[in-house]
């Protein structure tokens, strides 16, 4: 499955997004940040909480997330041995359940971003 564009990379500051997701299959999935400049400069920083809620009415709880990342990763050797391009990215699973999901991004410093999700 290709990535799905869900934030456009237009962004320039922090950003609160919320969509539905349709009951299906359990599957896994990745959610990556997309951005021409943050992972070259080690000055950007970015932070995503995503939230779910099952019912209207419901709390938003949290799913997944990243903390508070640094920018300038672009060309580091990872555990695995891989070359980072410099991107946070996330995995989490998806339990077939139908929910709706509110993408929360911190930007402390306003820089051109976007998010894309892809099955894996």
């Amino acid at each position: 499955m290709a990535a799905i564009q869900i934030v456009a990379e237009q962004m320039r500051g922090s950003a609160q997004v919320e969509r539905d997701i349709n009951a299906g299959p359990a599957r896994s999935f990745r959610l990556k940040m997309t951005s021409p400049t943050f992972p070259t400069d080690a000055s950007l920083q970015f932070q995503l909480d995503v939230l779910q809620r099952f019912h209207a009415g419901e709390e938003f709880v949290n799913w997944f997330g990243f903390g508070l990342t640094n920018g300038g990763a672009a060309g580091t050797v990872g555990k695995d041995g891989a070359v980072s391009d410099g991107l946070p990215v996330v995995g989490a699973s998806f339990d077939g359940r139908a929910r709706r999901i509110r993408v929360v991004a911190t930007v402390p410093t306003a820089f051109v971003w976007g998010l894309t999700i892809e099955e894996i």
